[in-house]
């Protein structure tokens, strides 16, 4: 849908009006990049390498994020539009066996959710090997090394094959439009009784979202969470004294373009205890 929407505009805009857009988004986006290299050394002296606020406050990072920004995963305020899904996850934390965090980047959410869920088993797909070695690190800075198993790409055997090793388990998903095919109960059948934390992407699977309802609205409840604009405000207030405002904005900034939607999709039956 937006991705059409965009496309009907496109067709009434003049090229060069439409160019003048595309090279001023372009010098915007390079503009943060630039800044947010300029201060990564002073966040990571202030916050001393350890998240500094959120679900996963404490958590002692890494220098790197692989395909996001860094920054907000330092300040902790990356992805906060999902901080009631954590709360929620946290309230029941230590009821979870499994974690299959699909598209896993540098573990941000399978070592915090590690961390959070105490007696949970976590595997990790990530199709990039740099980023399944940052993985590796995050884990050993944390000692859950022993709680981490870390897997390449992802398919729906694999996936079907380690969620039947589990009672009661969550699922993240983050793989750029092919949620698609891998979240599909018709392949998948234990996604049924699991808990599932999926990053739409509209742009690159149209229709996703109304898919992912069809195929769960039977078995789940669903929630859609919608990103929101980021200013200096929501920078933590622990790091707002070191920073300036620019800076505090910076810290926060996702490099995130059109509206971005999650689906927290929750089983309603009674046979999650498998």
């Amino acid at each position: 849908m937006i991705k059409s929407l965009i496309q009907s505009i496109r067709k009434l805009v003049p090229d060069f009006i439409w160019q003048i857009g595309v090279r001023w988004r372009h010098a915007r986006n390079n503009h943060h990049r630039a800044a947010s290299d300029r201060l990564c050394p002073k966040l990571w002296e202030v916050t001393q390498g350890n998240i500094a606020s959120g679900p996963f406050m404490g958590l002692k990072y890494i220098q790197e994020a692989a395909g996001s920004s860094f920054l907000p995963k330092l300040t902790g305020t990356y992805e906060m539009e999902l901080w009631p899904v954590f709360a929620s996850i946290a309230e029941r934390g230590a009821s979870f066996d499994g974690v299959v965090d699909i598209g896993a980047a540098e573990g941000y959410y399978a070592i915090g959710l590690a961390r959070m869920c105490p007696n949970a088993c976590v595997v990790s797909y990530e199709i990039d090997s740099h980023a399944r070695e940052l993985q590796t690190e995050l884990a050993r800075r944390n000692g859950l090394s022993d709680r981490l198993q870390i897997l390449g790409a992802a398919d729906v055997a694999s996936i079907e094959a380690k969620l039947t090793q589990f009672k009661r388990v969550l699922v993240v998903c983050d793989i750029e439009g092919a949620e698609k095919e891998i979240l599909d109960p018709s392949l998948i059948p234990s996604l049924a009784v699991a808990e599932i934390l999926v990053e739409t992407h509209e742009s690159k699977a149209p229709g996703i979202k109304q898919l992912l309802r069809e195929r769960f609205s039977a078995t789940h409840t669903i929630e859609l969470y919608e990103n929101r604009k980021r200013s200096a405000a929501v920078c933590p207030d622990v790091l707002r004294r070191h920073l300036s405002d620019d800076e505090a904005a910076t810290a926060v900034w996702e490099d995130r373009g059109l509206v971005q939607h999650w689906m927290w999709m929750k089983p309603t039956n009674k046979g999650i205890e498998k």
